[in-house]
C-alpha cells in the first residue's frame, strides 16, 4: 500500500512538473520573447519588392535622342474587386483596344484574375490608374531612335542585369542609372500578396541625363560622308561628329533639368 502510495505521489510531482515547465515556456514566449515573435510573424506577412529606376537618357548636343527608356505597363483585374463591371469593361475594352466582347468573356470565365500583358502605354493606361481592382505592373524597355547609326559608339545594356554593356552606356553607366526604390506587399494566410500604396519605403531615383558633345548629323559641312545615287549625284549621310565651340562661347546647355554635358 505505502508501494502505491508513494507511486501516486511520485506521478503527481511529475504532473506538477511538466505544468509548471510549460507554463514557464508559454511565458518565455508570451511575456519575455513576445516583441521578438510578434515582429518575426510581421515580416512573414510582407514582401519587399524592388522598385526599378528609370535609366537616364542619352541625346547629342542638339538633344535628339539617341536611347531613351520607355516605361510599359501590364494590366491586372481582379473583377471581385471591380465596381460598376459594365462600365469597367468599357473602359478597359476602350484604352487598351481590346474588343469589348472579349473582355465581357475574360470577365465571365475567369472570376478571381484576368490579366493583359500587352505591352501597354502609359497614355493608354491612363484612364485605368485609379479604377478599382485594376492592378499596373511598371516594366522600362531601352529604345534607340536612331537604330543602328553608331552602335557601337553607344553601346547596349546587358540582358540579364540591365547595366551598360559596352560603349557610352558602359562608360557612363554609374551617371544613367538610377537608385531603385522599395515598397513593402502585405500578404494573407494563403500567401497571396495585395496592393499596399502606404508601405511604400522609397520612391526610386531616375538615373541622370546625359547630353553629349556630338551631333547625330554633320550639316554644312564639307566633311559629310555622302554615297554616289544611280544617276551620278551625290546623296549626303548623317554621319558623327564632335562640335568645337568658337573661342568664347561654351556648350549650348540642355534644357532638361538634372542632365549632365560629356
Amino acid at each position: 500500500m505505502a508501494k502505491v502510495t508513494t507511486r501516486i505521489a511520485s506521478l503527481e510531482v511529475v504532473f506538477v512538473l511538466a505544468v509548471l515547465a510549460v507554463l514557464g515556456r508559454a511565458a518565455q514566449l508570451q511575456i519575455v520573447q513576445r516583441s521578438k515573435w510578434e515582429s518575426e510573424a510581421e515580416e512573414q506577412r510582407k514582401l519587399r519588392v524592388v522598385l526599378p529606376a528609370r535609366r537616364g537618357g542619352i541625346y547629342d548636343r542638339g538633344g535628339v535622342a539617341l536611347a531613351i527608356t520607355q516605361e510599359y505597363f501590364h494590366v491586372g483585374i481582379a473583377p471581385n474587386e471591380v465596381e460598376g463591371r459594365a462600365a469597367t469593361i468599357t473602359a478597359i475594352a476602350r484604352s487598351l483596344e481590346l474588343p469589348a466582347s472579349r473582355v465581357r468573356r475574360d470577365f465571365a470565365k475567369n472570376p478571381k484574375w484576368i490579366y493583359y500583358h500587352g505591352p501597354f502605354t502609359g497614355a493608354q493606361v491612363q484612364a485605368l490608374r485609379k479604377m478599382p481592382g485594376i492592378h499596373l505592373t511598371p516594366e522600362f524597355a531601352r529604345h534607340y531612335p536612331a537604330g543602328s547609326l553608331a552602335r557601337s559608339v553607344i553601346g547596349g545594356l546587358n540582358s540579364d542585369s540591365g547595366n551598360g554593356a559596352s560603349g557610352i552606356e558602359l562608360a557612363l553607366d554609374s551617371i544613367l542609372t538610377g537608385v531603385p526604390g522599395e515598397e513593402v506587399v502585405l500578404r494573407d494566410r494563403a500567401g497571396r500578396s495585395y496592393e499596399s500604396p502606404s508601405r511604400l519605403v522609397s520612391d526610386p531615383v531616375p538615373g541622370e541625363d546625359v547630353y553629349l558633345t556630338l551631333m547625330r548629323s554633320c550639316r554644312r559641312s564639307p566633311n559629310m560622308a555622302s554615297t554616289t545615287r544611280s544617276n551620278g549625284s551625290r546623296r549626303p549621310v548623317a554621319m558623327w561628329c564632335s562640335w568645337t565651340p568658337a573661342r568664347g562661347n561654351s556648350w549650348p546647355s540642355p534644357q532638361a533639368t538634372g542632365s549632365i554635358t560629356i
